[in-house]
């Protein structure tokens, strides 16, 4: 879990392909030779909606979801 972790922290390049929006939401990297990928999702506090202010953290909780990327 420690290096996938790592993996996710250290992606630092974005490009307009995978970031068209500028929101640095997206991220791949490599762990142990197996590609894994990482996304923020923006949510109401409800946790049923999408944010409506991505910046404001006091009505956004952020998602982070990691999977191995076998078949993507």
């Amino acid at each position: 879990m420690e290096k996938v972790a790592a993996a996710t922290a250290a992606f630092d390049n974005e490009n307009e392909g995978d970031d068209p929006y500028g929101e640095h939401e997206f991220g791949k990297g490599e762990v142990n030779g197996e590609a894994v990928i990482s996304k923020i999702n923006y949510f109401s506090l409800d946790e049923l909606h999408d944010a409506d202010h991505l910046e404001d953290p006091n009505v956004t909780i952020r998602i982070l979801t990691i999977i191995f990327a076998e078949g993507h």
